[in-house]
Order: C-alpha cells, then sequence, then structure tokens
C-alpha cells in the first residue's frame, strides 16, 4: 500500500434520493444528448458495482494490514449502495419506455463472460481500471459545477454523492491488486493490458447504450444534436478530454491513484452534501 496524504476516510452512507417517476426524461439541462451520455453509464453501474465487489473479495485476504481491511469493507458498501441508487433510476428509464432490460442484459452477459474466460487477477485488473475512470470523471465533475448544470436536483445530489465516494475509495482496488500480483513487473503488463482492453470495450459499450437511448427519443439523426454532444464531451466542460492526462498516467510504472489530490475537493463537497 502507498503512502499518500491524500487517502481519505472511505464512509457508508446509506442515502434515498427519491429518484422516481416525476423525474423528467430529459433531466440534464433538457438536453436529450447530455443527459444519455450520463444514463449509459448509469446503466452499467448495478452489475458492474457488483462485479467490482466480487473481483475485489476474491483477493481480500491478500490485505494484512488493518486499514486495507477496513477500506475493502467500506468500499464494498459504498458500492452497493451505488448500485441500488442507480438501479432506483435504471427502473425510473425503463418505465419511461428506454430499452434497460436490452442493455441491462448485454452488461450482464460481457461481465458474466469476462469472469468466464479471464483469470481473476486479470478481473481484478479490471475492476482497478474502471474505477481508475470513474475516479477520473468523478475529479472532472467535482472540479467543474458547469457538468451539472441545470440538472434536476435530485439527480444532480446524486452524481455528486457517487463522485465523493468513488473518489474516497479510488485505490482500494489497486491496492488489492498490487498485493495479488506476483511481482511488480507483472502487477505493471497486466494491468496496462487490462486498460487498453477496458478502454475499447468500455467506450464502444457507452456508446452503444447512448445511441439506443437517442433512438428511442428520435435524436439519433440530428445533426445538431451529435455537435452539442460533442462540444459537451471534448470542447466545454469536455469531461472526456479533460481525463486524458489522468488516463495516460495509469501506464506509467510507479503510478498510483492517490497521486492525484482531491482532498479539497472532497472537503467542499461533503459539507455541501451534508446540508
Amino acid at each position: 500500500m502507498t503512502e499518500n496524504t491524500d487517502r481519505q476516510q472511505i464512509v457508508h452512507r446509506d442515502i434515498d434520493f427519491g429518484i422516481d417517476d416525476t423525474l423528467p426524461k430529459h433531466w440534464l439541462d433538457n438536453c436529450p444528448h447530455r443527459t444519455h451520455f450520463l444514463n449509459a453509464l448509469s446503466i452499467t453501474f448495478p452489475e458492474g458495482e457488483r462485479f467490482f465487489i466480487r473481483s475485489v473479495h476474491r483477493f481480500a485476504h491478500k490485505a494484512e494490514d488493518s486499514q486495507l481491511k477496513a477500506d475493502v469493507k467500506a468500499f464494498t458498501q459504498q458500492e452497493a449502495m451505488h448500485g441500488r441508487e442507480h438501479q432506483n433510476l435504471n427502473d425510473v428509464l425503463e418505465r419511461q419506455g428506454y430499452p434497460v432490460q436490452r442493455v441491462e442484459a448485454s452488461a450482464t452477459r460481457d461481465l458474466r463472460r469476462l469472469e468466464k474466460y479471464t483469470p481473476p487477477l486479470f478481473r481484478l485488473a479490471v475492476t482497478a481500471c474502471l474505477e481508475h475512470y470513474t475516479a477520473l470523471l468523478a475529479e472532472v465533475l467535482l472540479k467543474d459545477d458547469s457538468l451539472l448544470k441545470n440538472a434536476e436536483p435530485r439527480m444532480q445530489k446524486m452524481w455528486q454523492w457517487h463522485a465523493i465516494e468513488e473518489s474516497e475509495h479510488k485505490a482500494v482496488a489497486y491496492d488489492i491488486y498490487q498485493l495479488a500480483a506476483k511481482s511488480k513487473w507483472q502487477a505493471w503488463w497486466v494491468r496496462c493490458f487490462a486498460m487498453f482492453h477496458v478502454t475499447l470495450r468500455f467506450f464502444f459499450k457507452i456508446l452503444t447504450f447512448y445511441i439506443w437511448f437517442l433512438k428511442e427519443d428520435k435524436q439519433l439523426w440530428k445533426p445538431k444534436g451529435w455537435l452539442v454532444a460533442w462540444w459537451f464531451l471534448f470542447g466545454k466542460p469536455g469531461p472526456l478530454r479533460k481525463i486524458i492526462p489522468g488516463y495516460l498516467a495509469w501506464y506509467k510504472p510507479g503510478f498510483h491513484p492517490l497521486n492525484r489530490d482531491t482532498s479539497n475537493l472532497l472537503a467542499r463537497y461533503l459539507e455541501e452534501l451534508a446540508n
């Protein structure tokens, strides 16, 4: 486990955000493209969180440090709560007419194949990769208020809560992975290969789900909407553009998630979450 002043206390927060059928279809700035980018992420979370928990627990016995043992327990609790709240959102989206069951079946099928055909260490590396992606996106979300500008208030608070907790536990899967690997060399090349695999598969699947949602809204063939989406993702606020430096840092041999200090961001948003 790497020493770092940014190691945060991981807190189990059981919060019901009240996401129900009163939620507008286009809850982010009344924009289908902005809304469905986040919906496409959300819809993968419940099954994804369960996969993360299984992958980490497979090697949890490697943790001899009492703090890391406590962190694994708190990580599990946080991920379970994320899965529950995003499942509530998914259920609302399904009642709104979106192809939720089709998306969930696709995501579940991919994860089951991964568990059937790849070794446990690779699955843990995949978990660490996806945790890094979510931590980077969480950092951007917490730094730039414009990402959730004009979002429906319940959704804004839910995504901020999720971002806070992803930032708190961003090193847990990585630390367990480092202990599970047989050598530093193995730990480095397996996680690099896993990140390459994850990047290709993850963004392909998110784009697919995003298209399915847009098709349901009859927005798929409207060029103006795609220009709005491109500018949102890569221009301003540009979350996918902003995560590139952090993504590339993953491939450095000395990388550790806690090298990115987000403690000040967390202090600010934890105070807001409490209100």
